[in-house]
C-alpha cells in the first residue's frame, strides 16, 4: 500500500509538473504570438498609411514645375505668375490647385502683391492682421522647399522667389487637391476602401483616433478568441494625417497643415482577413501545444494504469496461488487419509464429496481465469456474443435459487429470490445472465459479512416499462467505501478489507459480471449505502443490472426455450 501511495503521489506530481510547464509555455507562446501578431497588424496599417501618404506625395509633384518656375525663371515676377496661371489656374491644364499667387519683398514687408486671374488682375494688400498672423518672419530665411500654414480657412504655401529678398505665397485649394487628385489615385490602389477627408474639428466631433507619426503598435490590440468567434473589435476605419508639404526630392512629409484621410473598409474591419488568419494560426499553435501536453498526460496515466495492472496481477497471482493451494491441500489430505486406510468405510462418501467439492472449487477458479481471457479478447475485437435464445424465467430462477441457496447456507447466510414482476420469458443469453447473478450473489456471500455473521441476500427481478429488465442483488452487510466503488469493476481488484482479511476470491467476479452486462447491451451499477424505495439510505450494498427486454413469440415451440 505504501508503494501504491508513493506511486500515486509521483504520478500526481508529474502530471502537475506537466500542467505547470505547459501553462508557462502556453503563456510565453501566447505573449510571443500576440506581440508578433500586433507587429504584423501594425505593418498592415503602416502599409496603408504609407500608400496613402506616398500617393498624396506623388500627386503633390504636380506643383513641382510651378515651384521651379517661380523660383528660377528670370524676368518680372508678374509675367512669370501670369504665365503659370494659364497652366495651373482654375482653367489651366492642372485645374483647381490654387486660388491666388502673391509675392512680397522683404524690403517692403507690409505690401503683398496678389494675382487672382486675368479678370481680377493684380491687387495690393495692406492688412496688418494678415501679416501679424504669419507663422514665420518675413525677413527670415525660408527653405527652398517652402512651408505651409493655414489662415482663415485657407492653406498657404510660402517659398523663396526668383530674386533675393522676395517671397512667393500661393493660396492653396487643399480640399480640391485631396478630393479631385489624391482621392481617385488612392481609390485605384485601395478599391476595397472608401476615402473621406476631414480636418481637426471634424475629427474631434467623430472622436476618431489618429497619430501624427507612423507608429501603430501601441494602438493595436489582438484578441484571437473574439476574432475566431466573429466578435472582433478591430476598427472598420482608420484616420491617417496627410500633410500638405513634401520634400520635392524624396517626397518625405514635412511638418505643417494637412487633412485627415479617413479610410473605411467596405468588408468589415480594416485588417479583418489578416486578423482572422493570425487568430487561426494562434489557435492551431495553442491546440498543438495542448495536444502535446495531453499526449504527455495520457502517457503518464497509461504508465500509471499499466503499473496498477501489474500490481493487481501480482496480487491476483498471490491470491489465486493461495486459493489453489487450499483446495489442493484438502484434496491431498483426503487422498492420503483414504490411501492410508485410516478412514472407515462408512465415511468414504463424505471424503468423496469433500474431494468433489474442492475439485469444483478449483474448476470454478480456472473457469473464471479462462472467462477473463476470452472476455478481454472479445472486448478488444469489439465482438458481442451471439448466444441469445428464448428463455423461460420460472425454471431459470428455480435452478438458480437451488444452486445459490446451498452456497449461502454453507456460509450461514440466507437467500431470497423475488421474481413475480417478470414476464413469462425473454430472448436473451441465459448463460451470461446466470453468470452475472451468480457472481453478484457469491460476492455478497463471501464479502458482505464476516464468516461467522448471519445475513440475507435478496435477489429481485422485474420488468421496467417499456423494454427493460431490472435485476437487483442487495445485502445489509458492511457496504463498500465510496473510493472503492470506482474500482470494484476493475480486473483483479479486491477492496481493502478483503485483502487484509485474506478472504477468498480472485478479484474477477465483478469485472466479469460488468463486462457480460455490457455484452448483453445493458449496464451494471452499484449503490452503497442502499437507497430504499421510500428514499431512505440503509446499510449494505445493492447491485442493479439493467438489460434490454426482447419478448419472445408465444407460438414458438417450447422445446426451443432455455430453462
Amino acid at each position: 500500500m505504501r508503494n501504491k501511495r508513493i506511486g500515486r503521489i509521483r504520478s500526481g506530481l508529474l502530471i502537475a509538473a506537466i500542467v505547470v510547464m505547459l501553462s508557462i509555455i502556453g503563456t510565453l507562446q501566447h505573449r510571443w504570438f500576440k506581440r508578433a501578431a500586433v507587429g504584423e497588424l501594425a505593418r498592415s496599417y503602416r502599409s496603408i498609411s504609407t500608400l496613402v501618404i506616398r500617393t498624396a506625395a506623388r500627386e503633390f509633384q504636380r506643383f513641382n514645375p510651378l515651384f521651379d518656375a517661380l523660383q528660377s525663371e528670370h524676368g518680372a515676377i508678374e509675367a512669370i505668375v501670369e504665365k503659370q496661371w494659364l497652366l495651373y489656374g482654375p482653367k489651366g491644364a492642372v485645374v483647381e490647385l490654387f486660388d491666388s499667387i502673391s509675392w512680397l519683398d522683404t524690403a517692403a514687408p507690409q505690401e503683398l502683391h496678389s494675382y487672382q486671374g486675368p479678370e481680377a488682375g493684380w491687387s495690393l494688400i495692406h492688412d496688418p492682421l494678415f501679416f501679424a498672423s504669419l507663422p514665420f518672419s518675413v525677413s527670415g530665411n525660408i527653405r527652398k522647399e517652402g512651408m505651409a500654414f493655414d489662415y482663415q480657412g485657407n492653406s498657404w504655401f510660402v517659398m523663396p522667389g526668383n530674386k533675393k529678398g522676395r517671397l512667393v505665397m500661393i493660396r492653396f485649394n487643399a480640399d480640391a487637391f485631396f478630393s479631385k487628385h489624391v482621392e481617385p489615385a488612392i481609390a485605384l490602389a485601395l478599391p476595397e476602401f472608401r476615402i473621406s477627408w476631414m480636418d481637426f474639428e471634424e475629427m474631434r466631433e467623430r472622436n476618431l483616433s489618429f497619430k501624427f507619426n507612423w507608429g501603430w503598435d501601441d494602438r493595436i490590440s489582438f484578441r484571437p478568441l473574439e476574432s475566431l468567434l466573429g466578435f472582433s473589435k478591430a476598427p472598420r476605419e482608420i484616420a491617417i494625417f496627410v500633410p500638405l508639404v513634401y520634400d520635392r526630392e524624396d517626397r518625405r512629409p514635412e511638418p505643417g497643415p494637412g487633412r485627415f484621410a479617413v479610410i473605411e473598409s467596405l468588408n468589415g474591419p480594416v485588417t479583418g482577413d489578416l486578423e482572422h488568419t493570425l487568430a487561426m494560426n494562434w489557435f492551431l499553435g495553442m491546440l498543438l501545444l495542448a495536444g502535446v501536453g495531453g499526449g504527455f498526460i495520457v502517457l503518464v496515466l497509461q504508465m500509471k494504469r499499466l503499473s496498477l495492472l501489474r500490481s493487481q496481477e501480482r496480487e491476483f497471482v498471490a491470491s489465486i496461488s493461495h486459493e489453489l493451494r487450499t483446495p489442493l491441500s484438502v484434496i491431498r489430505s483426503a487422498a492420503d487419509n483414504l490411501s492410508s486406510g485410516i478412514v472407515p468405510p462408512e465415511r468414504f462418501d463424505t471424503y468423496c464429496s469433500l474431494i468433489s467439492g474442492q475439485v469444483d472449487r478449483l474448476g470454478g477458479m480456472i473457469e473464471e481465469v479462462l472467462l477473463y481471457s476470452g472476455m478481454e479478447s472479445r472486448l478488444a475485437a469489439g465482438r458481442r456474443q451471439n448466444s441469445e435464445r428464448p428463455l423461460l424465467f420460472a425454471p431459470f430462477f428455480q435452478n438458480l435459487e437451488h444452486e445459490l441457496s446451498q452456497l449461502a447456507s454453507e456460509y450461514g447466510k440466507s437467500l431470497e429470490l423475488r421474481s413475480s414482476g417478470l414476464p413469462q420469458g425473454a430472448v436473451t443469453d441465459s448463460e451470461a445472465l446466470a453468470m452475472i447473478i451468480r457472481n453478484l450473489v457469491i460476492n455478497a456471500v463471501y464479502h458482505a459479512w464476516k464468516r461467522e455473521e448471519e445475513g440475507t441476500v435478496i435477489v429481485t427481478a422485474r420488468l421496467q416499462v417499456p423494454r427493460s429488465l431490472v435485476f437487483t442483488v442487495e445485502d445489509d452487510g458492511r457496504g463498500i467505501e465510496p473510493k472503492e466503488q470506482r474500482r470494484i469493476f476493475d480486473p483483479f481488484y479486491r477492496d481493502k478489507i478483503s485483502r487484509e482479511a485474506q478472504e477468498q476470491g480472485s478479484g474477477l467476479g465483478l469485472f466479469l459480471a460488468s463486462k457480460r452486462a455490457h455484452l448483453l447491451g445493458g449496464t451494471l451499477r452499484v449503490e452503497s449505502p442502499r437507497i430504499l424505495i421510500d428514499g431512505r439510505k440503509a446499510s449494505g450494498t445493492k447491485f442493479v443490472l439493467v438489460i434490454p427486454w426482447v419478448p419472445y413469440e408465444e407460438e414458438e415451440d417450447e422445446q426451443h426455450f432455455d430453462h
